[in-house]
């Protein structure tokens, strides 16, 4: 495929073929300060470079791979910077029911049904869309009915933007035909915003703060019981300035490791009772700041805007727990913007079925500056 313009800060290269001898493709933006690579292999963004407040130089700030082998090995279980879907996060069972009829999904997280499927859309190839203009590209993937046993044809399209404001953003836009389905698309990207070699001391010398003050609440398998409850004590991230995260680490438990596996939740909740009322409560369709990620050593601030009714907090939990190297436990977080777990068994959520002629779409924001 031929390069576009350089002008248009999007530029164009291969970056590898799969075993199955499929090609990958690379799509280089660049807007003068910072850098941002998405592949067309799980539409995966994966690389940002930013620089620092000590340096013009752009530093990477995710963690992913640096070939093609590299991101096939780190994102076959961890989503390394890819889409997930065609639902994000877990699905109790494997099984919901919409219009009466009950379906059967993947079980690829124990017996629960977990970020898509076994061949989810971050192992898919996504098409590019036209050519890559004025520091965009967009990426489309066809999802065929019955796909890891969802219902309808689906079209996703998801667009990587990045402004000369230093805003990276992420537009989902989908359809569905023949049947209605369910959808929860999201980026797995993880962040370390140190831009150290090693990954310096992980997150743990970042600081968070989330514009959220109640969370979902999981059992010992992170399958959402059907409560919202308020975020209190070491779930509580709503301090002015944002709260160290090293201290906070071991106070949780996300799945069987310590640290956040949890979804946090937009907007306020009046009480446990009416914990999933309505989309509208949860604050569904109006972008809002969710999050604010800093790394005081460097400067370097990621704000998360999104029009998405929760966040997922994941510190990484699973990772390797070798020192001295970046992918490694708690060596980077993950704010995943999406809808809520399980959404599709719990009718007080807010809704996730995306019918014939309706569309799909939510936005999500990641301002840089340092």
């Amino acid at each position: 495929m031929a390069s576009s313009s350089p002008a248009s800060g999007a530029t164009v290269a291969e970056f590898g073929k799969l075993p199955s001898g499929e090609l990958v493709h690379k799509i280089h933006l660049d807007n003068g300060a910072m850098t941002a690579d998405v592949l067309t292999y799980g539409a995966n963004l994966v690389s940002v470079k930013v620089p620092s407040s000590a340096s013009p130089e752009p530093r990477e700030v995710t963690l992913n791979g640096t070939d093609l082998a590299s991101v096939l090995e780190l994102g076959s279980s961890t989503y390394m910077g890819a889409v997930a879907g065609r639902f994000a996060n877990r699905i109790a069972g494997g099984t919901f029911s919409l219009d009466g009829e009950t379906h059967v999904l993947a079980r690829n997280n124990g017996t629960n049904h977990l970020h898509g499927g076994k061949v989810g859309f971050d192992k898919r190839v996504w098409d590019i869309v036209g050519e890559p203009t004025s520091g965009s590209v967009s990426l489309r993937l066809v999802s065929a009915d019955g796909d890891e046993g969802y219902p309808g044809e689906l079209t996703a399209v998801v667009t990587y933007s990045l402004s000369r404001t230093n805003e990276l953003g992420i537009a989902f836009q989908a359809t569905v035909a023949g049947r209605p389905t369910v959808l929860n698309l999201c980026n797995h990207a993880y962040w370390n915003l140190s831009g150290a070699d090693d990954g310096g001391d992980g997150v743990a010398d970042h600081t968070l703060w989330l514009g959220c003050r109640h969370f979902v609440e999981t059992d010992e398998d992170l399958v959402p019981t059907g409560r919202v409850v308020p975020a209190e004590g070491a779930m509580d991230f709503s301090a002015a300035g944002g709260v160290a995260l090293g201290p906070r680490l071991d106070e949780v438990s996300g799945g069987s490791e310590p640290g956040y596996d949890h979804c946090f939740c937009r907007g306020g909740v009046p009480d446990e009772e009416s914990a999933a009322a309505t989309g509208a409560t949860m604050g569904v369709g109006q972008e809002a700041t969710v999050a604010i990620l800093a790394h005081p050593g460097t400067g370097r601030t990621m704000t998360v805007r999104t029009t998405q009714p929760g966040v997922q907090l994941y510190t990484a939990n699973f990772l390797p727990k070798e020192r001295g190297v970046r992918v490694r436990q708690h060596g980077a977080l993950c704010l995943e913007t999406q809808h809520l777990p399980d959404s599709p068994n719990h009718p007080g959520f807010p809704p996730v079925v995306l019918r014939p002629g309706e569309r799909f779409s939510h936005e999500t924001t990641h301002a840089f500056a340092w």
